[in-house]
């Protein structure tokens, strides 16, 4: 494997850990945790490691958009990878989705880590992550009606 990136998320220290399996399971619930330790213990020490610098590219290529004002397709494309990136603990829902970034913004953890990366970017996932779900949502949506015209 090549050389291990540097970033502010440090998931496999027990203490974050703990702190993680905490938020989960205050804001989505007991079978999520059992979900996330599941998939979390199923990874290699590699993978884990690519699960980690996946989140850290994500993360700081989301802070050059801070202060777009636009929901842009290159954001949308990152919040594409950060859903399936979400995916490597837990099937999400739109709603856990949309709980995330709030999560992000107003958790002490969650808020320093991403201070590291950009100082404003707690404040903008919430904006970034509603906008996406928002799309998900509309998308839905129009599907239902779909099944229901035909």
């Amino acid at each position: 494997m090549g050389k291990k990136k540097k970033g502010p998320f440090k998931f496999f220290e027990e203490d974050v850990q703990n702190e993680m399996q905490e938020a989960i399971k205050e804001k989505f619930g007991e079978k999520k945790v059992n979900e996330y330790n599941r998939k979390f213990s199923s990874m290699n020490k590699d993978e884990k490691e690519r699960v980690l610098d996946e989140c850290n590219d994500i993360f700081t290529e989301l802070a050059k958009y801070i202060h777009d004002d636009n929901y842009s397709d290159e954001v949308r494309e990152l919040l594409i990878r950060w859903h399936e990136w979400i995916r490597n603990f837990y099937e999400p829902s739109m709603e856990m989705l949309r709980g995330l970034g709030n999560m992000y913004a107003k958790a002490p953890d969650f808020r320093e880590n991403f201070e590291k990366i950009d100082p404003d970017l707690p404040d903008y996932l919430p904006r970034a992550i509603g906008a996406y779900v928002d799309e998900l949502e509309d998308k839905w949506l129009e599907e239902q009606c779909n099944i229901m015209e035909h």
